[in-house]
């Protein structure tokens, strides 16, 4: 008896679907390379932040990682058909938006983010709705490529001084505290930017988003574990600047006072980073979780062809409208004439005049500046009048500039406050 046997054919791998995403892919990386030339100046102003401070060198990682984390997605986002959102242009309309904003106030930080804003719209735009929320993390994470936080420095540093001087009087040692300016018996310290603790926070918070995606499953671990990244690292920077006022205090002066301190500040940061992976370990899922049910959708109904290309011709062209209406605009304010000239005096006071002190803000790339001193007649009253002045601003020369200070190089900030000054009439105006 002659049995016959027959053998299944075996499944044969889905070369439809993967031409598609090839296809999708390239798509993708071919209009965002196509805006990378169009915002170059931003893009390469990004760069240029990362080489020339510690503070953001990390930006050279970002991308790598999130890179990474999106081929570690590539099991779930071969289970979904990239398709077309026509949604995803408002997100590209917004970063564009953005930038134009950014572009007229020149400032910078809003040109930045709306150039990496650009990276997760035209993925929306191009790829759909479920392949943005599957790698909706690595899109988010991009935020740590742009050089922000600087405006958490002032505060940053109140809270430093603060907690060293609690720490100094809990100890027993004798302190002055005035704004920023710490000084004990052995000498005299400041909480200067650089002690503020940004590197440290950023760094953290960074480190404790990847952790927290990559350890844990659940939402409110992972809030958890971030907020520990938070606010760790702004507690352990304080306790790093009492540590080293201290060290300086028990040495005489002779140790912690330069760039020693900022290598005991490393590795303590160090230290503190591998105590808080420690303590998330402690809570980690275990392997094997079970994805987002979101996740494993069915495939959708696939995109035509000439939608494709009528998207993708929108998206091209809403994105470089942003630096041709700024190049257009730019052009119209250079033809602009501006004059800047002080009023002579009148009623009982004398003036324009020299002015007797040399104090300037320290700003910084502006065309004109006008300082002068007027002084009432038979009085000691004088008002010193200072207008800086940018006829038109650009990269270097703008009025919102985080080089820029009130005070200038000379002077440096004990306190803040607030009053009301009292002028004829008996109007008050806050200050």
């Amino acid at each position: 008896m002659q049995v016959q046997v027959h053998m299944p054919d075996s499944p044969e791998p889905d070369t439809s679907a993967a031409r598609r995403w090839a296809v999708y892919g390239a798509l993708v990386a071919a209009v965002l390379a196509v805006l990378l030339a169009a915002y170059w100046a931003t893009a390469v102003s990004i760069a240029a932040i990362w080489m020339r401070s510690e503070t953001y060198a990390h930006g050279f990682f970002i991308l790598p990682i999130s890179g990474f984390l999106v081929w570690r997605r590539r099991g779930a986002l071969a289970r979904i058909t990239p398709r077309i959102q026509w949604l995803g242009l408002l997100g590209v309309v917004a970063a564009v938006l953005l930038w134009l904003a950014g572009d007229a106030a020149e400032v910078l930080g809003a040109k930045q983010f709306a150039v990496v804003a650009l990276i997760p719209a035209v993925t929306w735009a191009l790829l759909g709705t479920q392949v943005v929320w599957a790698i909706a993390f690595p899109l988010v994470f991009l935020v740590f490529a742009v050089p922000w936080g600087q405006f958490l420095v002032p505060d940053l540093q109140d809270f430093t001084a603060w907690f060293s001087v609690r720490g100094l009087e809990l100890t027993g040692i004798p302190v002055f505290w005035e704004g920023r300016m710490i000084t004990i018996p052995a000498g005299d310290f400041e909480v200067a930017e650089a002690c503020s603790g940004i590197r440290y926070v950023i760094a953290s918070l960074a480190l404790g988003c990847l952790y927290a995606y990559i350890t844990y499953r659940g939402p409110w671990k992972r809030l958890a574990f971030i907020a520990l990244a938070l606010i760790v690292p702004i507690l352990a920077n304080g306790l790093r600047a009492y540590g080293i006022i201290m060290i300086a205090h028990w040495s005489d002066m002779g140790l912690a006072t330069g760039v020693d301190h900022l290598i005991y500040g490393w590795v303590f940061f160090g230290v503190v980073m591998l105590i808080l992976f420690w303590i998330g370990s402690l809570w980690a899922d275990r392997p094997g979780v079970p994805e987002d049910p979101a996740l494993r959708a069915g495939q959708v109904r696939a995109t035509g062809s000439a939608s494709l290309a009528v998207v993708t011709l929108l998206v091209l062209g809403l994105g470089v409208a942003g630096p041709v209406a700024a190049a257009w605009t730019d052009a119209l304010q250079r033809q602009l004439e501006t004059r800047v000239a002080l009023p002579s005096a009148n009623g009982g006071w004398q003036g324009p005049m020299a002015p007797v002190s040399p104090w300037e803000p320290g700003f910084q790339g502006h065309d004109v500046t006008r300082h002068r001193l007027y002084r009432q007649e038979g009085d000691a009253a004088a008002v010193q009048v200072l207008v800086i002045h940018y006829r038109w601003e650009r990269q270097g020369a703008e009025l919102v500039n985080e080089q820029n200070r009130l005070q200038g190089e000379q002077w440096h900030r004990v306190a803040a406050t607030t009053r009301q000054p009292a002028l004829a009439g008996g109007n008050n105006i806050g200050v």
